[in-house]
């Protein structure tokens, strides 16, 4: 298939996703849903990992790195199911879709990337639509419900939320060397479901989650276990570049959304920090 279209499905199923989070988040709590999401998630994808191997997710260096990212994505999405239950959705997603700057240091130090000019300039662009899009937020006059909180502490958890997730990115990266990514993946998801799992357990907390929202939070595990899916799908031919670029835009999908149907305000500037958070990030996808 079209790595162009998996790119795409990758952007309708993680952006409608994070949409639907803010209202699931609202209403049970960002740790009650992301228990559920990884619980599933971790269902979801045994199969793939099962296809791809599991004797050799037990090498001690894979198991170090699947630790790491394990432990990480435990706190990124919760964090990630924090931010966007908190809102708005417009500030927070295209904050969100800057995930690849922060990975450039360690790139830089381990992966043997030079970058070029171009990606200079599209590292500035992405800078640059981050602090217009935080800028804009803080000015705007939202409505009521749209915000939750203090806007500073928001961006703040988001800044957090993506720096977490990159150490997952890193770390799947990493034990990808020894064995199949799926399966990596899979395991880095154990792991973070055993996390959160504990933390109930110390908390003393119970799921009980009302029954109408268990419908929504299957179509939240299915939306994002596709979407992945979809990517690894994309990427695994020849259009990898394309895939990847393509996925990016699962900001601008949360974003549509919000505006369409939240009603969230969007001034000139908010759209033009947009446009340069994922054009940018879109760019680095590409020339990397």
């Amino acid at each position: 298939m079209n790595s162009g279209l998996l790119g795409f499905g990758t952007a309708i199923a993680w952006g409608t996703g994070d949409y639907l989070a803010r209202f699931s988040g609202r209403a049970i709590g960002a740790d009650r849903v992301v228990f559920v999401v990884v619980g599933g998630s971790v269902l979801l994808l045994f199969p793939f990992a099962y296809w791809q191997g599991l004797s050799a997710l037990l090498h001690p260096t894979a198991l170090m790195w699947i630790g790491a990212a394990g432990i990480s994505s435990a706190l990124s999405m919760w964090l990630l199911f924090m931010v966007l239950a908190r809102g708005p959705l417009a500030v927070v997603s295209p904050i969100l879709a800057s995930y690849p700057l922060p990975l450039l240091p360690y790139a830089l130090a381990f992966w043997d990337f030079a970058p070029t000019p171009a990606m200079y300039a599209a590292i500035a662009a992405t800078l640059a639509g981050v602090w217009l899009v935080a800028r804009a937020g803080h000015k705007t006059e939202h409505k009521d419900g749209h915000a939750l909180g203090s806007f500073g502490t928001t961006v703040a958890l988001t800044i957090v939320a993506v720096l977490s997730f990159d150490f997952v990115v890193i770390g799947i990266r990493e034990a990808s060397a020894y064995a199949g990514e799926l399966a990596v993946i899979w395991a880095s998801r154990v792991v973070a479901f055993s996390v959160i799992a504990l933390s109930f357990l110390f908390q003393r907390k119970t799921l009980a989650i009302p029954a109408k929202w268990w419908l929504v939070l299957l179509a939240q595990a299915i939306l994002d276990t596709s979407g992945g899916a979809l990517l690894f799908w994309g990427q695994s031919g020849a259009g990898t570049t394309v895939a990847t670029v393509v996925s990016t835009a699962y900001g601008v999908i949360t974003v549509i959304l919000a505006r369409l149907h939240l009603r969230e305000v969007l001034s000139f500037w908010h759209i033009v920090g947009m446009v340069l958070v994922f054009g940018g990030a879109a760019a680095l996808s590409a020339l990397s």
